[in-house]
């Protein structure tokens, strides 16, 4: 089962080739997560989240020596995956994006702050730096 954050990154890939016929990068998919509201691992705990979505026909690319994702491209098992979860993953990024937004914490400050918290905890532990030798990935 794939988590939110995997079925983000098919989502992101759909978004950025629409039409089924191109490739992008890990800077474009991960732009495309943050700007969703996502937290995104750093390093190779990213590119091991792409080597899982290869490894279960998801995905085709290839990694860099640094670990960073290339020539990212959907297979059709992967497109169709990320179209499938796209209504609940969609209404929960617009939610996240509500929530996040000045307009909520000034209407609702005690809702805010603790969410607020949770968020900045979550990206947080996202964030920590995770190391891995080359044989581990």
């Amino acid at each position: 089962m794939l988590t939110n954050l995997e079925l983000a990154i098919l989502q992101a890939v759909d978004r950025l080739t629409p039409d089924g016929y191109g490739e992008t990068d890990g800077e474009a998919i991960e732009d495309q997560l943050h700007r969703a509201g996502h937290g995104v691992p750093s390093g190779l705990e990213f590119a091991r989240m792409f080597i899982k979505l290869r490894d279960e026909g998801f995905l085709k690319t290839y990694l860099t020596g640094g670990g960073r994702p290339v020539q990212v491209e959907l297979t059709g098992f992967g497109r169709q995956s990320a179209r499938d979860a796209g209504g609940f993953a969609q209404g929960y990024s617009v939610a996240r994006q509500m929530i996040a937004s000045d307009s909520f914490a000034a209407a609702f400050p005690r809702a805010f702050g603790p969410w607020a918290d949770a968020e900045a905890a979550h990206s947080l532990a996202l964030s920590a730096s995770v190391h891995f030798t080359a044989d581990q990935i």
